[in-house]
C-alpha cells in the first residue's frame, strides 16, 4: 500500500508543478506586452493569470488525491467498499473539492461533491450502526 501512496503523491506533485508553471508563461506574455503587442497579448495574459496557482488549489488537489487513492486501493483489492477507510477517503476528497469549487464559484462541481460527501458520511454512519447492532 505504501507504493500506491508514494505514486499518488508523485502524481499530485507533478500536477501542481504543471499548474505553477503558468507563472513562467505569464512573464513571457508580460514581456510581449512591453514590446508593443498589448492588444493581442493582453487576453492571453489574463488567461494565464487565471490559471496561476492559488492557495485554494491545495484543498482541491488534496481532494483529488483522496478520491484517486480510494479508487486505486479499492480497485487493487487493498480495501473494500464496506470499510470505513474507503468512505473516509471519499469524504475527505469531497471536502477538499467542495472548498475549491466554492472558491472558484464552480457550482456544478460543488453540487456533485456535496452529494458525494452526503453519501460518504451516510455510509460511515450506516457502517457504525450496523457494527453496533452486530455487537449487541
Amino acid at each position: 500500500m505504501g507504493k500506491f501512496i508514494v505514486l499518488s503523491l508523485a502524481l499530485l506533485i507533478m500536477c501542481g508543478a504543471f499548474q505553477i508553471g503558468g507563472r513562467g508563461r505569464q512573464q513571457v506574455m508580460a514581456a510581449a506586452v512591453a514590446g508593443g503587442q498589448e492588444q493581442t497579448v493582453l487576453k492571453r495574459v489574463e488567461t494565464v493569470q487565471e490559471s496561476s496557482f492559488s492557495w485554494m488549489d491545495i484543498p482541491g488537489w488534496a481532494g483529488t488525491f483522496f478520491y484517486v487513492l480510494g479508487y486505486v486501493l479499492l480497485t487493487m483489492g487493498k480495501i473494500k467498499s464496506d470499510q470505513k477507510i474507503y468512505h473516509w477517503l471519499n469524504a475527505l476528497g469531497a471536502v477538499g473539492l467542495i472548498a475549491n469549487a466554492l472558491y472558484l464559484s464552480d457550482y456544478p462541481s460543488f453540487v456533485v461533491n456535496f452529494i458525494w460527501l452526503v453519501i460518504a458520511v451516510g455510509a460511515i454512519v450506516w457502517l457504525l450502526v450496523r457494527r453496533r447492532r452486530a455487537t449487541n
